[in-house]
């Protein structure tokens, strides 16, 4: 009996033994790696769903990643291997003037690529400004760059010129000016001369050729378009430094076409 006894006092002193340790275990702070999780596999299981959720993050940041890398290199690749082109005019004909056609002179255009790809479907749009001062210049410099340009297919031949690196391409053009214009700007001259009380002759003209340069290169399958905007003031090389609206002859070898820094162009 005192064998039995025992061995039963035994036994319900290692169970109440284990039912503490078991409620001191259930009750002790949690390492923050079990997840507020005891059992092993419900923890183990919120450990996968965490490292998966870090996965699909880093594959989105990668391919974020590799977007902008992409992106910055193709860039980089279009403004060093891009074609660059620049206008200038030379004058080849003398300035006429009459009562009945205005004002007319036979130019021509100089495209030169400085850039390290052909320049492809290049157009020039052009204007004679006539007037009797430079600060609508810009305006008139816009207004010709903003008309519509049709852009080029794949399928479209022979529209503009295919201008190649280190290439110069030459373009002639009759510019004119209507006798109504010529005398806006005789007009506005007269009336800064009495504004100003500055004796001027108001038959001189500010004649300028305004316009853009449109081309395209191709850069994988899509074409970019690109424009050159230019602004160059035509003078006569004489004591007076203008054409006046009186002149009804201006010989070739006294006409200049030349930059001026109040208004220069724009390239993009």
């Amino acid at each position: 009996m005192r064998g039995g006894n025992g061995l039963g006092i035994r036994e319900r002193y290692e169970a109440q033994k284990e039912a503490r340790d078991r409620r001191t275990q259930e009750n002790s702070p949690q390492p923050w790696w079990w997840l507020g999780q005891r059992d092993p596999i419900v923890r183990l299981t919120k450990w996968l769903v965490i490292w998966t959720a870090c996965l699909f993050v880093g594959t989105i940041v990668s391919a974020l990643i590799l977007w902008k890398t992409d992106t910055t290199l193709r860039e980089t690749l279009e403004i060093n291997q891009r074609p660059w082109l620049a206008i200038s005019a030379a004058p080849i004909g003398d300035v006429e003037i009459s009562d009945e056609d205005g004002l007319s002179s036979v130019i021509e255009y100089s495209l030169k690529n400085s850039g390290r790809t052909p320049a492809v479907g290049a157009t020039i749009e052009d204007d004679l400004y006539v007037g009797g001062g430079a600060f609508d210049v810009p305006d008139a410099q816009r207004k010709a760059c903003s008309r519509e340009q049709v852009k080029l297919k794949n399928d479209d031949l022979g529209v503009g010129y295919s201008v190649f690196p280190d290439d110069i391409v030459k373009s002639q053009n009759t510019l004119s000016a209507t006798q109504e214009q010529i005398k806006g700007a005789v007009a506005i001259n007269d009336a800064f001369q009495r504004a100003i009380k500055i004796p001027r002759d108001k038959t001189a003209l500010n004649i300028w050729i305004v316009g853009c340069v449109n081309y395209y290169f191709t850069f994988g399958d899509e074409r970019k378009a690109h424009k050159t905007g230019f602004a160059l003031q035509v003078t006569r090389d004489n004591q007076i430094g203008y054409i006046r609206a009186t002149d009804k002859h201006v010989p070739l070898n006294q006409v200049i076409i030349d930059r001026n820094s109040f208004t220069g162009g724009n390239a993009d």
